[in-house]
């Protein structure tokens, strides 16, 4: 793994990175391997498999394509973690993501089928935008972009729950 100088940012010289934890519950042993060197937070997944084996996860990160926002949160990513595929969604040099959500297409559908909504922050206008990307494709061109005339703080966290 190469080393990341995070110096003078809030990371404090060690970026946020994926780790894979195995618990073996027979014996109690724990096996760990980081994944990568993609600066990344806020991992989510669909929620549905909540204390079981998922195979998708989605974060704000680094954007492992452009060099030069890899250790800043510029692109949202997202990981499959049976092929170790990443894949970035990146709208651009003035925009940081927020935290991502995934939300199923409808309660019986399959793990990535649906959508996954971040407050964006464009940094040029200081105002937010909620962005709705397609899972399965998910560096294609967002399904919709919902501008805001305000900007939304850093720290908002929020949850998808379907209407009853």
């Amino acid at each position: 793994m190469k080393s990341l100088d995070m110096g003078g940012n809030s990371f404090g010289g060690n970026p946020p990175l994926t780790w894979r934890w195995n618990l073996n519950l027979k014996d109690g042993s724990m096996k760990q391997r980081q994944i990568d060197d993609v600066s990344n937070e806020f991992p989510r997944f669909d929620e549905r498999l909540a204390g079981s084996k998922h195979r998708y996860g989605y974060f704000a990160g680094g954007n492992p394509i452009s060099p030069e926002s890899e250790t800043s949160f510029k692109a949202l990513l997202k990981r499959d973690y049976q092929t170790d595929k990443l894949e970035a969604h990146d709208l651009g040099k003035n925009f940081a993501p927020g935290e991502p959500v995934f939300v199923p297409r409808n309660a019986k559908s399959s793990e990535d089928d649906g959508w996954v909504l971040s407050v964006w922050y464009d940094e040029e206008r200081n105002r937010s935008e909620m962005v709705v990307l397609d899972a399965h494709n998910f560096t294609g061109a967002p399904v919709a972009r919902i501008k805001l005339q305000h900007r939304v703080p850093w720290g908002f966290h929020g949850n998808w729950v379907p209407a009853q």
